[in-house]
């Protein structure tokens, strides 16, 4: 399933991992824009 193994990495392992989706790693991109604020 698709949530059927969680696995915690840091902002730094998120962003270089092959195993985490682009989008996922776009939240924690330096460059990504404010939202809400």
């Amino acid at each position: 399933t698709q949530h059927g193994s969680y696995r915690w990495l840091t902002p730094e392992q998120l962003l270089v991992s092959d195993n985490v989706h682009e989008n996922s790693r776009a939240y924690f991109s330096p460059d990504a824009p404010a939202v809400g604020l």
